[in-house]
C-alpha cells in the first residue's frame, strides 16, 4: 500500500516536514488495541453424566445458570457417552442442573470459574425420582 503523507509545521519556521505513515501499520495498531480490550477470560464447565453402572447417559439434559450470564441460563444435551460442555462462560459462580428420564434431577451449586478456568462436574444419576422434575419436561418425553 502507498504511504500516507502528513504535514507537520516546525516551530519558528515555515518549513514543512513530511511524515510518512504506512496504512498497514495504522490498521494493525488499531486492530490490536480493539481485540486486546475486547477479550475477557472465558471459562468452561464440562462433565460426564453416568448411571450407577458407570455407563454414559446419552441425551441427559444439562443446564447452567448464573447471574453473570446475559441470558441467565444455557442448556445442552449430553452426547453419546454422557459428555457435555459449556464454553465461553464469564467468570463467576454457576449452578449446574442435570436431568434424565427415569433418573430424576440433580443440582450442583457454587461451581466457580475464575480467570478462564475449567470446572469438571461429573455426576452419577440414581435410578428413580420424578422424571425431569422442574427442568425441561418436553426434553424428557419419548
Amino acid at each position: 500500500m502507498a504511504p500516507v503523507g502528513a504535514m507537520v509545521a516546525s516551530v519558528g519556521a515555515m518549513r514543512w516536514i513530511y511524515v510518512r505513515v504506512d496504512r498497514t501499520a495504522i490498521a494493525a495498531v488499531v486492530l490490536l488495541a480493539a481485540t486486546t480490550t475486547a477479550q475477557a477470560p472465558s471459562g468452561v464447565i464440562t462433565g460426564i453424566v453416568r448411571d450407577t453402572a458407570g455407563g454414559g447417559l446419552a441425551g441427559a439434559f444439562v443446564e447452567v445458570t448464573s447471574p453473570v450470564l446475559t441470558e441467565k441460563y444455557r442448556s445442552t444435551r449430553a452426547g453419546s457417552e454422557g459428555r457435555y460442555r459449556f464454553a465461553d462462560l464469564p467468570d463467576g459462580a454457576y449452578s449446574v442442573t442435570l436431568s434424565a428420564r427415569g433418573f430424576g434431577t440433580q443440582r450442583r451449586d457454587n461451581v466457580v470459574l475464575t480467570n478462564g478456568s475449567t470446572a469438571s462436574v461429573d455426576t452419577t444419576m440414581q435410578v428413580g425420582g420424578s422424571e425431569c422434575e422442574e427442568l425441561d419436561r418436553e426434553a424428557c418425553r419419548p
